[in-house]
């Protein structure tokens, strides 16, 4: 059989799988269901025949799938809590998710459904790019990881995402937000350090500088205050200077510390609970990622309802990956992608661009908040 026979029969196998996901239908009623028109993008069977598979799988009683495949999608269904007065959670052991002493969450599980509208979802919004991604849910509440898929695993260098521990340390020192802070460039111990672009940079309050991912004003912050003691009370990786050389962290990671330095301070992981800043430092730091949906780097995840939506972009040009965390009161949503031929002047994506994008419709698809 030629190679073309055989795609075109995996893609007509991955439609009919498709259609029976969506149609919820039993495994006795797979025989009648109709094949529809092969797809015009290849890898779309891959992903709705893991769906499936994960829907079979899970009509024979709760699981938790956590070895990563190669396929474009992993589909993670925590273990359902049991039906008693002290309900237990897992999660995967690879993940900074909530441990069990946190209380189960309400917020559903992504099922099979929705991990194949998530994969469309980037298929649209790249149109055709060559990029890796990967796509995280939290629980917003309990750090309980909900769902992770992607075509990768990815390990972000996170590129001005950082940032939040420098507003978070600075806070926490009883430097405010209305703070003037020197943005221009260039900047460092030697002069090399320069705004994101190539940006001139001005000098402005903190807030603003956070909104327009300023390098050069959290350079110098950094000279007064330490946004790295932040990462090692999470227990996570960090570097001698954050912003020349930030640390390369988890999507799943990133999002976690995201949720605990816009909520109530608290990182949670399987070692446990570790409070990172106070309570009232972590809703200052949500009310600035909160403007910066409004009118910076994260206004492309400003949602339509207007709902308080706290929202954090990273770019790093030089390892060709981009950063996007929406947080609401129900879901932190964290998306990575890593281009692969190359940065495409028109196309490459940032932070704030496609990568924001692909965050406000996961979002929009899991629903608002009540």
């Amino acid at each position: 059989m030629r190679s073309d026979e055989l795609e075109a029969q995996l893609d007509e196998l991955g439609d009919w799988l498709e259609a029976a996901v969506g149609a919820s239908l039993r495994p006795d009623q797979l025989g009648g269901a109709a094949v529809p028109t092969p797809p015009s993008r290849p890898r779309r069977w891959v992903i709705a025949a893991t769906a499936a598979v994960a829907l079979a799988i899970g009509a024979m009683g709760a699981l938790a799938i956590d070895d990563f495949r190669d396929d474009p999608v992993e589909v993670i269904v925590p273990v359902s809590p049991a039906p008693s007065s002290t309900p237990t959670t897992t999660a995967p052991s690879t993940s900074t998710t909530a441990s069990s002493t946190v209380p189960p969450t309400t917020v559903p599980v992504l099922d099979a459904a929705t991990t194949v509208a998530v994969g469309r979802i980037v298929d649209e919004v790249l149109d055709g790019s060559e990029e890796a991604w990967s796509v995280v849910v939290l629980d917003t509440t309990t750090g309980r990881l909900l769902g992770r898929m992607g075509t990768d695993r990815l390990v972000v260098p996170s590129g001005s995402a950082i940032h939040m521990t420098h507003l978070a340390a600075a806070i926490e020192s009883g430097i405010g937000v209305e703070t003037v802070v020197d943005g221009r460039s260039p900047c460092g111990r030697d002069g090399t350090v320069e705004n994101f672009g190539g940006g001139r940079g001005i000098e402005g309050r903190l807030d603003g500088q956070t909104h327009s991912a300023s390098r050069c004003a959290m350079q110098r912050l950094a000279e007064t205050i330490d946004p790295g003691a932040v990462l090692e009370r999470a227990g996570l990786a960090t570097t001698p200077d954050l912003i020349v050389d930030p640390p390369e962290l988890e999507v799943a990671e990133l999002a976690e510390l995201a949720r605990a330095l816009t909520g109530d301070g608290r990182f949670r992981s399987e070692s446990g609970v570790v409070e990172l800043v106070s309570e009232a430092t972590a809703v200052e730091v949500r009310e600035v990622y909160e403007a910066n949906t409004r009118g910076g780097t994260a206004s492309r995840m400003f949602p339509d309802d207007r709902t308080p939506t706290a929202g954090i972009t990273g770019t790093n040009t030089d390892l060709l990956h981009a950063i996007a965390i929406l947080r609401d009161d129900r879901f932190v949503v964290a998306v990575a992608l890593r281009d692969l031929d190359g940065w495409n002047d028109d196309r490459r994506p940032t932070g704030g661009g496609q990568t924001a994008e692909i965050a406000r419709a996961v979002r929009d698809l899991l629903g608002q908040p009540d």
